[in-house]
C-alpha cells in the first residue's frame, strides 16, 4: 500500500517494523478478538480485504495490545523480485529468533505479559506477484514452523497455494465482511475527528457507506456528515475527497487499460463480462473485471445458480467512479447509462429503466415499461413497476399503455377505485393513438384485465380474450408470450378450472425457462404444484413440492403468491385426512404472509377447517382469530365472502349454534359459482345441523368434482340414502367411495364425527365389501374416536382390532392385515371382551356401532 515504506534516521527500513497506530485509529475490540481467536487456533491466518478497510491499522493496534512477540514485514513493489523478498524475509525471521530485535516497533502497554509464541505479520502480500516471490512465500507456508504463528494480510492472495492448509485445517481466514465499522465504531470515529454523531446519524452513514472504514472517515471529513442530522445523505451524494483517494490509491497505480476501464464499469452496480464489453467498447471486459477482483479493488465476484458470473461493486466505489466520470465527461456517462439500459432491457428491465432515467431518456424508459411490465409484475414487482411509471415525465406519464400498467399495479395493491379510474383514463386516451400504438395498447389492456377483473364472469371473459390473443397468428412471441401463458394459467387456477390450469402452467414452466425467465418458471412450477393438488393428483403435487421449495427461496414473486408449497401441503393433507400435518402446512403459509391475492388468506380460511377437524379448543380459537383479516369481497375471481361464511358456519356448529350455522350456510351456497370444496363442506355441516335435504343438494354437486371431493359427495349421499331407509343405494354409494378412497389414499371422506357415519360404515362392513382392510381402518378410527361404554379403556391397538371385528374378515385375515400372530390376536380379544363386558366377537362388533 502506498505510503507505508518510509526511511527514517539511521537508514532503518520501517517496512520491517510494526507501523505506528494512526492517530485517528479507534479501538476495535471485535476485530482484535477475531484476530486473537484465529492466531491462537491456526498456524497460519490470512486477512484479505480491499483497500480502505483498515487492515494495517487494525493489525498494528492488535499487535500493540496482544502481549505477543510480533515481527512485521510490509511488502513493497520491489518484493515482486524474488531475491529482494528473500533477503528481507531472512532479516525478519532473524528478528523473531533474536529477543533483542523483537521489539523494533512501538512498545506494548506497560504490564502487558509477553506470550511465548511469536507472530510474524506479512502485510500487503498482493505485492508478491512475481513467480519467484510466490514460491518463497509458498515454501514458508507449506510447512509452517510450529513455534511461529504467521499472519498474512493484503488486498488479495497472489496464488500462494493455501489450499493445502485449508484442507488440513491449518488456515484461519478473515474476510472483508468482518471488517466494516459497527454503529458504535462510527460514533467513535466521529469523536476522534471532533464530531458528535447520534445513533440515527451513525446508522445512516453505515447505510450510505456500507461501513467501509475509509469511506466512513472521508464522509466524516466532508460535508456529507453535516447533512446526517436531517434527511441523511441521498443516493446522489458522493464523497468529493474519495474521488481523489480513488485516483491516488487505485487508478494511478493500475495499468492504463484497467484504469480507463474501471470508471466506465462503475456505471452499473452489478456488471457482467458482456455488459462490461458494451460499456468499454472492447472485448476484454470479463478479463478486466477478474483483474480488478484479483488486485483487491472493491468488487465482489458471485457465481449464479446457472454458472454465470456477476460482479458487484462496493456501493461507495461505484458511486465514486460515477462521480469521477461525471466530473470528466457528463455526456459520456449519460451515453454509458443508455448503453447499459439497452443491454439490460430484456433480462433486467428494472435496472434498464433506471439507467434510461439516468440517461434522461424518458422515451426509452417508457418503451422498457411497456415491453416488460408483465414479466416484472408476475415476478412480484408491482411496486417497482408503479415506481417506474411514477418517474416518467409528461407526456409519457399520460400514455394510455402506461396508465393501464399503473392500473394493474394499483389493483394488485388493493386500490380498486384508483385502478378503475386509471383504466377509464387509459381507454379515453387510446382513442387518439395511431394504429400501431393502438394495437400495442389493446394487447396491454387485454392482459391487464386478468388483474383488473374481479367477478367470475368478467374474469372468464378476460381469460377467453387472452386465449384468443395467444392463438392469433401474429400474437405474442418470446418472453411476452411465456409471461402471458403463465398469467392465463394463474387466472384459470383462481377460477378453479384446474385441468386447464395444469396444461397452461406446464407450458409456462417450459417456455419461461427457455426464455431465461427463471423466476417466472419457478412461480409457474409452484402454481402448477397446487393446480395438481386441486385437480386431485396428489402424487404429482407432493412430488412437485420439493422442486417448488428449492426454486422458491426468497424470490420476489412470493410477495404476490406467498408460500404456495406450504399451502399445497396443507391442502393435500387436509383432504387426505391428516389434519395434524394440514395444520402445520397451513400455519407455515399464514406465517409467511403475502399480498392480498396470495395463498396466505386462503391458508387462514383452511386453517379453521383443519383446526375444527383436530378439535383442540386452543387451536380453534387461534384459527378463528386469524380469520378476521380475510377480505369480504371477491378479488380477482376469489370469492372470499363465501370462503369466510363456510368457515364461520363450521365454528358455529362446533359451538352448538346450529341456527346461526344454517343461516351462514344458506348465504354461502346461494351463489352461481361452482366451488366444489365449499359444496363438500356445506354438505357436511348441513348434515351435522340435521338437514338431510340440504345435505343431499350440496353432495350431489360435489359428485362433479375431482375424485378426492367426489368421494365425500358419495359418502354424504349415502348418509342421506340411509336416512331414507334405502340401504341398497347407501351400500352402493359407500362401496364406490371406498374404491376412490383406497385408490387416492384418502380417509377424510369417512371421518365425519357423527354416529350415523360410524353406523353406516359398520353396517357396510357386516354386509361385506371388496375393500375390507381399508373399511376396517375407517371403522377403527370411529371406534377410537367414539364414546361408547368401555371404549375409553381400550388401547390404540385394541381400538384398531375392534374396527376389524365389525367386518366379515376371518381371524386369519385380520392377523395378516395387522401383521400379528393368532396368539397375539387371541390375547387382544380377551382384553377387548373384558373391557367392553361382552363374551364374543358379534357383541363386540355391535358395540363398535356405539361410536358417534
Amino acid at each position: 500500500m502506498a505510503g507505508k515504506r518510509v526511511t527514517v534516521a539511521g537508514h532503518r527500513d520501517f517496512t520491517v517494523s510494526r507501523p505506528a497506530v494512526p492517530v485517528h485509529a479507534i479501538d476495535r475490540p471485535g476485530v482484535s478478538e477475531r484476530l486473537t481467536e484465529s492466531v491462537d487456533r491456526f498456524p497460519v491466518t490470512v486477512l484479505l480485504a480491499p483497500a480502505g478497510f483498515g487492515k494495517t491499522a487494525a493489525l498494528s493496534a492488535w499487535a500493540s495490545q496482544s502481549g505477543r512477540h510480533v515481527s512485521w514485514l510490509s511488502l513493497t513493489p520491489e518484493d515482486g523480485h524474488a531475491e529482494h523478498l528473500r533477503r528481507r524475509l531472512r532479516s525478519v525471521m532473524d528478528a523473531i529468533s533474536d529477543p533483542h530485535l523483537q521489539r523494533s516497533g512501538p512498545a506494548e502497554p506497560n504490564g502487558t505479559p509477553i506470550t511465548e509464541t511469536p507472530v510474524l505479520i506479512i502485510d500487503d502480500i498482493q505485492l508478491a506477484d512475481g513467480t519467484g516471490s510466490r514460491k518463497i512465500l509458498g515454501a514458508l507456508l507449506d510447512r509452517p514452523d510450529p513455534s511461529v504463528r504467521i499472519l498474512l494480510a493484503g488486498r488479495f492472495e497472489p496464488k500462494l497455494g493455501l489450499s493445502r492448509l485449508r484442507v488440513s485445517g491449518d488456515l484461519g481466514e478473515i474476510s472483508a465482511e468482518e471488517l466494516p465499522f459497527t454503529v458504535e465504531e462510527v460514533q467513535q470515529a466521529a469523536l476522534v475527528l471532533g464530531r458528535a454523531l447520534d445513533l440515527p446519524s451513525a446508522r445512516q452513514l453505515i447505510d450510505h457507506t456500507g461501513g467501509w472504514p475509509v469511506a466512513v472517515r472521508l464522509a466524516l471529513m466532508s460535508d456529507v456528515a453535516d447533512r446526517l442530522g436531517s434527511a441523511g445523505p441521498g443516493p446522489g451524494d458522493h464523497l468529493p475527497q474519495f474521488v481523489d483517494y480513488l485516483v491516488e490509491n487505485l487508478l494511478d497505480q493500475l495499468p492504463a487499460t484497467l484504469a480507463a476501464f474501471l470508471p466506465r464499469a462503475c456505471v452499473c452496480d452489478r456488471i457482467t463480462g458482456p455488459l462490461a464489453d458494451q460499456l468499454s467498447g472492447g472485448t476484454q471486459g470479463a478479463q478486466l473485471l477478474e483483474e480488478a477482483v484479483d488486485r483487491g479493488i472493491p468488487l465482489e465476484r458471485r457465481t449464479l445458480a446457472g454458472g454465470d458470473t456477476v460482479y458487484i461493486w462496493h456501493p461507495v466505489m461505484a458511486q465514486a467512479g460515477r462521480a469521477l466520470l461525471m466530473r470528466r465527461d457528463p455526456a459520456l456517462i449519460r451515453e454509458l447509462h443508455l448503453t447499459a439500459a439497452r443491454h439490460l432491457a430484456a433480462a433486467e428491465p428494472y435496472e434498464a429503466a433506471q439507467h434510461a432515467f439516468q440517461a434522461r431518456d424518458n422515451n426509452f424508459a417508457a418503451e422498457i415499461i411497456r415491453a416488460q411490465w408483465l414479466a416484472l409484475v408476475l415476478r412480484g414487482d408491482s411496486e417497482t413497476v408503479e415506481e417506474l411509471c411514477g418517474r416518467l415525465a409528461s407526456p409519457w406519464s399520460e400514455d394510455p399503455e402506461i396508465l393501464t400498467v399503473l392500473a394493474a399495479c394499483r389493483r394488485n395493491a388493493g386500490a380498486a377505485g384508483v385502478a378503475a379510474q386509471l383504466g377509464r383514463r387509459a381507454v379515453a386516451g387510446a382513442q387518439n393513438l395511431d394504429p400501431a400504438r393502438r394495437r400495442s395498447f389493446d394487447v396491454t389492456y387485454q392482459l391487464a384485465q386478468l388483474f383488473l377483473a374481479d367477478e367470475e364472469a368478467a374474469l372468464i371473459s378476460a381469460c377467453d380474450a387472452t386465449r384468443g390473443l395467444l392463438d392469433r397468428p401474429a400474437g405474442l412471441e418470446g418472453s411476452a408470450r411465456a409471461a402471458a401463458i403463465l398469467l392465463l394459467g394463474w387466472s384459470k387456477m383462481r377460477l378453479r378450472q384446474s385441468q386447464e390450469a395444469v396444461d397452461l402452467l406446464s407450458e409456462a414452466v417450459l417456455r419461461c425457462r427457455a426464455e431465461g425467465l427463471d423466476e417466472l418458471a419457478d412461480r409457474a412450477q409452484a402454481s402448477l404444484t397446487f393446480s395438481h393438488a386441486f385437480d386431485g393428483d396428489f402424487t404429482a403435487a407432493l412430488a412437485g413440492i420439493g422442486a417448488a421449495r428449492s426454486g422458491a427461496g426468497d424470490r420476489t414473486w412470493r410477495r404476490a403468491d406467498g408460500a404456495v408449497e406450504a399451502f399445497t401441503e396443507g391442502w393435500v393433507n387436509f383432504w387426505s385426512g391428516n389434519s395434524d400435518l394440514a395444520v402445520t402446512g397451513l400455519r407455515e403459509a399464514v406465517a409467511y404472509g403475502g399480498a392480498l391475492t396470495s395463498f396466505e388468506p386462503l391458508a387462514r380460511v383452511w386453517q379453521v377447517h383443519a383446526a375444527l377437524a383436530r378439535g383442540i379448543p386452543s387451536e380453534i380459537a387461534q384459527a378463528e382469530e386469524v380469520l378476521g383479516s380475510v377480505p369480504e369481497e371477491t378479488i380477482q375471481g376469489l370469492p372470499w365472502r363465501t370462503y369466510k361464511l363456510i368457515a364461520k358456519a363450521g365454528l358455529s356448529v362446533y359451538r352448538g349454534e346450529l341456527d346461526t350455522a344454517v343461516g351462514l350456510l344458506d348465504d354461502a351456497v346461494a351463489i352461481d359459482a361452482f366451488i366444489p370444496a365449499v359444496r363438500v363442506l356445506a354438505a357436511e355441516l348441513y348434515w351435522l345441523c340435521g338437514l338431510p335435504a340440504q345435505t343431499l343438494a350440496q353432495a350431489q354437486q360435489a359428485l362433479k368434482a375431482p375424485g378426492y371431493l367426489r368421494a365425500s359427495g358419495l359418502v354424504l349421499s349415502a348418509l342421506c340414502a340411509r336416512a331414507d331407509l334405502d340401504d341398497a343405494m347407501a351400500g352402493s354409494l359407500v362401496e364406490e367411495a371406498l374404491k376412490l378412497g383406497l385408490t387416492l389414499r384418502i380417509t377424510r371422506p369417512f371421518k365425519l364425527k357423527d354416529q350415523a357415519m360410524a353406523a353406516l360404515l359398520t353396517e357396510h362392513a357386516t354386509r361385506g365389501t371388496r375393500f375390507e382392510d381399508f373399511l376396517a381402518e375407517q371403522v377403527a378410527w370411529h371406534v377410537s374416536n367414539g364414546s361408547g361404554d368401555g371404549h375409553q379403556l381400550l388401547s390404540g391397538r385394541e381400538h384398531e382390532i375392534l374396527g376389524y371385528l365389525a367386518t366379515r374378515m376371518s381371524a386369519d385375515e385380520i392377523c395378516r392385515a395387522l401383521f400379528i400372530s393368532r396368539n397375539t390376536l387371541k390375547t387382544h380379544l380377551k382384553s377387548i371382551y373384558r373391557k367392553l363386558g361382552v363374551n364374543n366377537r358379534r357383541d363386540a362388533g355391535r358395540l363398535a356401532q356405539t361410536t358417534r
